[in-house]
């Protein structure tokens, strides 16, 4: 009688779920030549995959261990469930703390690329050439980002989750990746004053850099918590009186520290040296008009914070005695 091994065991799982050693390779993060050996029996897997393979395979940890099938009693069937539930939730908390790991990765190519333009511009007098330097980082992040979140996105469909796990992990890729693209933006968006010239000839300095950098990033950190909030409004679908209260605080917060930051925004533009500076007059002046427009947005701010503390509790309250 020819003698079970684990090798073989994890090769006719393997090709029973029709996947390659490439494909396996991918899922558990280790090199095909990796479960190649392992099929030949040449070593065996590391002990923390085991329960990563077995809930691949649908097997349990014994069962790989043993080389075979073992036969479950009625009494041992819930245990079996239980096991298979925690060695789920072990593969996504893998998968995603794997890809928060590429996600910091991509940002901090981002913010390597900043740094980098603003050492090439202040220490080198090259403004244009460090905003095309830090471009090459940005682009860099964003293919990362972009291959990542579509690799994700397809590797649900092989995970077989329930439909539960499935839509969770599924708003976390999301709301994950808008966060990395929104920094990645914010980023780039502080790099673009660079580019910023006076008779084709680049104009930054220290003095100059700092507000114009500021402005662009506002902007772009404005627009993307915008998106963000928008996305989770829309796409996150909880009819629950729990899930309804959640979105309904997600969105008075948001959208007031979006308010807040566009009114900070507008007074940092109304100030009399910014707009001196964008307009590129020494004489110029609007102290009088620039006063009373920060005045405005500054009276503002505290009333659309006690605007949404109002819409929140009535909203509330309608949804709780729903």
């Amino acid at each position: 009688m020819e003698e079970k091994t684990i090798g073989a065991f994890l090769s006719a799982l393997r090709k029973s779920k029709g996947l390659t050693q490439r494909e396996l390779a991918e899922m558990l993060n280790v090199s095909d030549k990796a479960v190649s050996r392992w099929e030949r029996d040449e070593c065996a897997p590391d002990l923390t995959l085991i329960p990563v393979l077995a809930e691949i395979y649908d097997v349990t940890c014994d069962e790989i261990l043993k080389g075979q099938r073992i036969t479950k009693t009625k009494e041992e069937a819930p245990s079996v469930y239980v096991k298979s539930e925690k060695q789920l939730d072990r593969l996504l908390r893998k998968n995603r703390v794997n890809y928060l790991t590429w996600c910091i990765i991509s940002v901090g190519a981002a913010v390597l690329g900043l740094i980098i333009s603003m050492v090439a511009n202040f220490s080198f007098d090259s403004a244009l050439g460090g905003f095309f330097i830090g471009s090459v980082f940005i682009s860099v992040a964003v293919v990362i980002t972009a291959v990542l979140a579509v690799r994700s996105f397809f590797a649900i469909e092989d995970m077989e989750l329930p439909i539960e796990k499935q839509t969770s992990y599924r708003y976390f890729l999301i709301f994950a990746t808008e966060i990395a693209a929104a920094v990645i933006i914010t980023i780039f968006a502080i790099m673009l004053p660079l580019t910023y010239t006076i008779d084709g000839i680049p104009f930054l300095v220290t003095k100059q850099w700092i507000p114009l950098a500021t402005l662009t990033g506002f902007i772009a950190l404005a627009v993307s918590t915008v998106v963000i909030l928008l996305t989770y409004l829309i796409y996150v679908k909880d009819d629950s009186k729990k899930g309804r209260l959640k979105k309904l605080k997600v969105g008075c917060i948001g959208f007031t520290v979006v308010a807040v930051l566009i009114n900070i925004l507008l007074i940092f533009i109304c100030n009399d040296d910014y707009l001196q500076l964008l307009l590129l007059r020494d004489g110029f002046s609007c102290i009088d008009t620039s006063i009373f427009i920060g005045d405005i947005f500054i009276v503002l701010t505290p009333a659309e914070i006690i605007a949404a503390i109002i819409i929140y509790v009535k909203k509330s309250r309608k949804i709780k005695n729903s």
